[in-house]
């Protein structure tokens, strides 16, 4: 059983650039070893340092982040189609070094990934746009997403430097769990972060694609509480599912009521990955 503490999910969160693996060449690791994972090892994937690390994790896995579409936001698993099964099925364990004393960043990292994978796993994929199921992000109660004070542009390069007692620099979120018996609370805190900088941070916890039908502009600041034990509403539901937890309801309903947000269910034009073949690798 979960004990009622709280837990930082993630000091420092991925506040992913548009348009980021939209490149021609990407630079490739001096050295990698790509092995098949060992059953009951917990899965642990990123970059640390000048390394690329996965541990136990499955090839979709890699695949939603290292081939991020334009908007720069990882795929969802609707958002890959075709290959074979073991994509799901089969684990593996990747240790790969980038070149001399280099520090790439985590982004260019997992642009590195990418030929890695295309090499030892054979892997040909190509994007498509084709039609989803979506959701829309709509203003339901206009003045409740608070304007930052400070609307001055924030350089995305700058450096950033998180202080937990003071919370997240301006332009980021800082996200902390909250375990409990029967769920776990998310609580996301955003300094003057703009609405792509959210909607990257809320993606990560839907089951569709995002799309901002909001028209804001400018910089928030941003406290939203929800509950993962409350998942989208069944079909046809006017509402989200109940709360586990007293006074705390699932993303839908938090989003409406702290920061007047809805998420609307919709069809429309989304980008896919769509895998056209791929190879289990070689043991190196």
């Amino acid at each position: 059983m979960l004990r009622n503490v709280t837990i930082v999910v993630a000091a420092l969160l991925i506040a992913i650039a548009p348009g980021a693996h939209a490149q021609s060449a990407l630079a490739q690791f001096e050295v990698a070893s790509v092995k098949v994972g060992r059953a009951g090892q917990p899965p642990n994937v990123g970059p640390v340092g000048g390394r690329f690390s996965a541990t136990s994790v499955p090839l979709r896995i890699l695949l939603q982040r290292a081939y991020a579409p334009s908007n720069g936001r990882p795929l969802l698993r609707s958002q890959i189609i075709g290959g074979p099964a073991w994509i799901d099925s089969d684990i593996f364990d990747i240790d790969a070094k980038a070149e001399g004393d280099s520090r790439p960043t985590p982004d260019q990292m997992w642009q590195m990934v990418r030929p890695l994978l295309e090499d030892r796993f054979q892997l040909k994929v190509h994007h498509e746009m084709r039609e989803l199921p979506l959701y829309y992000l709509v203003v339901a109660k206009s003045g409740k997403l608070k304007l930052s004070q400070d609307q001055t542009p924030v350089d995305p390069a700058a450096p950033r430097i998180y202080d937990p007692a003071s919370g997240p620099p301006r332009g980021a979120f800082r996200m902390v769990g909250k375990p409990s018996p029967t769920a776990l609370t998310i609580v996301m805190t955003g300094n003057a972060v703009r609405m792509d900088t959210l909607m990257n941070m809320l993606q990560q916890y839907l089951d569709r694609p995002l799309t901002d039908k909001t028209a804001l502009s400018g910089l928030y600041d941003v406290e939203l509480q929800f509950d993962m034990a409350s998942g989208p509403p069944a079909a046809g539901a006017g509402n989200a599912p109940a709360a586990a937890e007293p006074g705390i309801g699932g993303i839908f309903t938090a989003l409406q009521e702290q920061l007047g947000l809805k998420l609307e269910s919709a069809r429309g034009s989304a980008e896919v990955l769509v895998i056209d073949s791929a190879s289990k690798p070689s043991e190196n």
